[in-house]
């Protein structure tokens, strides 16, 4: 098998994981710009998945912690 140039450069230089930078002070945070969504919109968008139907969704949206 080959092996990419990439990965030799992180292992050369002592990288352990490759395409992981070794200095994390200079990462730059990745940071959601995204407009938040209302109630509405969020039930909209959930209400197209069936793993989270909007009945079940609006059912417990009051219902308070610890119950």
């Amino acid at each position: 098998p080959t092996t990419s140039p990439s990965v030799i450069l992180d292992y050369l230089s002592g990288s352990r994981t490759p395409g992981i930078p070794q200095n994390f002070l200079d990462l730059e945070p990745q940071v959601d710009n995204s407009p938040a969504l209302n109630e509405k919109q969020l039930l909209t968008l959930l209400a197209n998945h069936s793993t989270l139907p909007l009945a079940y969704w609006s059912a417990n949206t009051l219902r308070p912690n610890g119950s």
